[in-house]
């Protein structure tokens, strides 16, 4: 559970910040696969 926590305020880091801090997509793919 407490790991479920920290990956959705993780994603919700990624969500927050601005795209230019965010150039590499393969990290939100990777994120994507994960949560599945």
């Amino acid at each position: 559970m407490c790991a479920k926590k920290i990956f959705d305020l993780e994603i919700l880091i990624v969500e927050t910040k601005p795209r230019e801090f965010f150039t590499p997509p393969k990290k939100k793919e990777r994120v994507v696969n994960r949560k599945f």
